[in-house]
């Protein structure tokens, strides 16, 4: 017997080409249990258990037929968390999305079918602002630098920044 990965599982001995690609389906199907995955998420999970590379494309058409994989419907549903639950920007996710092995075309495809557009990623960074000035002013240039950082295009941050600044005055204006 072989070890293999990072638990040190062991990989038995194969007596037929059956029993190896049932042996790595199952391994698949176990990662797959634990949260949705990619197709590279799967093939570079099954590579680290020294699976074969004509297995591999077995085992990955194997989830694909009956929908274990599927990178678009992944793309969608991960831009819909990441906008609802994180108010991440669309670089943001695009730049995770592309680690995960997603392909660029997929992801310019689930965006638009999400609906995802400037005012999407304007309603996000105006989120980050109201979080960020909550609990302390904070000067307008380091607003700009963390929306930055959040991965936000220079207009979405102008437009965010003015709509700010607009409001906070109102609010001022009301106080005084």
């Amino acid at each position: 017997m072989r070890t293999a990965g990072k638990n040190k599982r062991r990989i038995p001995e194969f007596t037929s080409e059956s029993e190896r690609s049932s042996f790595y389906r199952n391994e698949a199907l176990h990662f797959l249990d634990f949260k949705m995955r990619t197709e590279a998420e799967i093939r570079t999970h099954l590579k680290e258990k020294q699976c074969p590379s004509e297995v591999s494309d077995e085992v990955l058409d194997f989830l694909k037929e009956y929908h274990y994989v599927d990178d678009a419907r992944y793309a969608l549903l991960y831009i819909r968390q990441e906008q609802e639950l994180h108010h991440r920007s669309r670089k943001d996710i695009t730049t995770r999305l592309l680690s995960k092995g997603i392909d660029g075309g997929l992801i310019s495809e689930a965006f638009d079918e999400n609906g995802s557009d400037e005012e999407t990623e304007l309603e996000m960074a105006r989120w980050h602002l109201q979080k960020k000035t909550r609990s302390e002013a904070v000067q307008p240039d380091k607003l700009m630098a963390f929306l930055e950082r959040k991965g936000f295009s220079y207009r979405t941050i102008k437009a965010a920044l003015q709509e700010f600044a607009d409001s906070e005055s109102a609010w001022l204006d009301d106080s005084i």
